[in-house]
């Protein structure tokens, strides 16, 4: 991965001021662990990959909440994602979206099988998530489909 020009010119004028100004020279920073970090956020950033041959199991839920509620929805979203979702057998990867009024969440997620997903939907963890994640929200639909075609 390359980066701009400046790159490098900005770590190291923020090591200096923010170094000798702020907190007397304590943190270092380097243009290598700068990139390796920016690099690793990209990584993480990167959308779930969609492929014709898939052949395992692909969910959408669509989730219908007031604007309020928006945020609270996606902080238990994440926290299911991060702290039991992910560690379920089959589970390959998902990506969360709102809509610009936020009004609408939509998960896009893949399993290896449909019985991995329902075995996650059936974990006590996950019933009592559920509850919390309907009691945000007017609606949430789950539903199942099959990867026909990709346009690219």
């Amino acid at each position: 991965m390359r980066f701009p020009w400046f790159f490098g010119h900005a770590v190291f004028w923020a090591r200096g001021f923010l170094g000798a100004r702020f907190l007397g020279g304590a943190v270092r920073w380097t243009v290598a662990n700068a990139r390796r970090r920016l690099a690793s956020e990209i990584r993480e950033a990167q959308m779930t990959r969609i492929t014709p041959g898939f052949t395992g199991q692909t969910v959408i839920t669509t989730f219908e909440m007031t604007p309020g509620t928006c945020a609270d929805l996606m902080d238990e979203l994440r926290a299911a994602y991060a702290e039991v979702i992910r560690h379920q057998t089959g589970f390959i990867s998902a990506g969360l979206h709102v809509n610009d009024a936020q009004t609408r969440i939509a998960s896009y997620s893949q399993w290896a099988r449909r019985e991995d997903f329902m075995a996650m939907l059936r974990t006590p963890e996950m019933r009592e998530r559920n509850r919390r994640i309907a009691a945000l929200c007017r609606a949430f639909e789950p539903v199942m489909y099959e990867v026909v075609a990709v346009v690219e």
